[in-house]
């Protein structure tokens, strides 16, 4: 029995979109997937999307995953005169790691922050010192929200609980942490603060902003509390209350991303985690739905592939070439085996984009695109076709096919 493996890779051009496919055998697996610039081939991809302890074990033949970790949104605002503010996104931290068939992942998925409603004196009916939200329970909890009026003369909306932050840890050790939104704070006569979501990375194991809640804001003597922080590698703190009458107050610290650079080849985070849940427009006192869920996502890779292009020379310029009428352009398509066996029959295609020509005996290989430089017999222009056919890849081995073509 043959089973082969197929990729089919769309790549923007100046004008024009061309395709590459890989055709290879390994083991008894057989996949098609569609993907664009750069690809992989997820296997078994498993997701993980119900609050609390989560657990997997990596099975025989993988080396390589990859995942995305994300934290749990904040609660929304409760609102007075004006509205309550929106709960923050989570973060969702996207990483590779290399692994060893055996190895135990696990973690917890953090909770949504509780959503706030509105607080106010007992003589308009409403209990003083309610209404906030409570933090989402995960790897490390949400802040609280705080209660407005506490005691007040008014009405005013409380804050609600950051949401709780999610992470993976690979046989005991916590690699990777994304924290929870903020949650946001309540609304006075001045709307409340959405709570925080930025989570911009600037160093190599932390992302460099918390998850703070929402500030509390005072307007017309009409103030609201603040919203939670989300939780990070350490626990969001509360939010501060904040009266009618008194000073505007700041929403509880956020505790930071986190993760650990060890067998991690590449990682990128965004605010894009679970989102927040969105700040009440009317004075209710209920409660209304936390922020999302975080989750987990586990794509076991078995090749990679990615392909660049460069302009190496044009008719006008020797030292800054450009994409130029007459320009040569340097294709090369990387090929990662990141399958726990060998590939074989491994046969790389590319079609050749619209308005070029081929650049004959320009096929070049190596293991890299950088030290692609050597002769590539097996490899050659079959109509509009680049075909390599490269034969035998082991585990972990790269492969690099290059060739120029000149722009018409």
């Amino acid at each position: 029995m043959t089973n082969f493996l197929c990729l089919f890779n769309n790549e923007a051009h100046p004008q024009q979109t061309h395709g590459v496919s890989i055709r290879a055998q390994l083991g008894l697996l057989f996949i098609l997937i569609m993907a664009i610039a750069s690809f992989s081939i997820p296997v078994n991809a498993q997701t993980f999307t119900n609050q609390g302890a989560w657990t997997y074990t990596i099975p025989a033949g993988v080396t390589r995953i990859q995942v995305q970790v994300s934290g749990a949104g904040g609660g929304g605002g409760g609102a007075d005169n004006a509205r309550g503010g929106n709960g923050g996104n989570g973060a969702r931290i996207t990483a590779i790691i290399s692994v060893s068939p055996g190895q135990v992942l696990s973690g917890t998925i953090g909770q949504g922050g509780a959503s706030a409603f509105t607080s106010g004196s007992t003589t308009f009916g409403y209990v003083p010192c309610t209404g906030n939200g409570a933090g989402g329970a995960g790897a490390a909890a949400g802040g609280t929200g705080a209660a407005a009026n506490c005691p007040g003369v008014g009405f005013s909306g409380s804050g609600a609980g950051g949401g709780g932050s999610t992470n993976l840890a690979i046989d005991g050790v916590v690699f990777i942490q994304a924290g929870g939104g903020g949650g946001g704070a309540g609304g006075g006569s001045a709307l409340g603060l959405n709570g925080g979501s930025n989570v911009t990375m600037t160093t190599t194991s932390n992302c460099s902003t918390s998850l703070s809640g929402g500030n509390a804001t005072v307007l017309n003597n009409d103030g609201g509390g603040g919203g939670g922080g989300g939780g990070g590698f350490t626990a969001g703190s509360g939010g501060s209350s904040v009266n009618d009458f008194t000073s505007a107050v700041a929403g509880g610290g956020g505790g930071s991303c986190h993760f650990n650079s060890a067998s991690i080849s590449s990682i990128s985070i965004a605010a894009t985690g679970a989102t927040g849940a969105t700040g009440k427009t009317t004075r209710v006192t209920t409660a209304g739905a936390r922020g999302g869920t975080g989750s987990v996502v586990i794509s076991l890779w078995a090749v990679e592939v990615v392909k660049t292009s460069t302009v190496t020379s044009d008719t006008i310029s020797g030292s800054n070439p450009k994409a130029l009428p007459g320009a040569t352009m340097r294709y090369c398509i990387f090929v990662r085996n990141n399958w726990g066996g060998d590939a074989t029959n491994l046969i790389v295609t590319d079609a050749l984009p619209a308005q070029t020509s081929f650049v004959g005996n320009s096929f070049n290989k190596g293991t890299t695109c950088a030290d692609a430089t050597n002769s590539e017999p097996f490899a050659f222009l079959i109509g509009s076709d680049v075909v390599a056919f490269v034969g035998a890849l082991p585990t972990s081995a790269t492969y690099a096919l290059a060739f120029q073509v000149t722009l018409n």
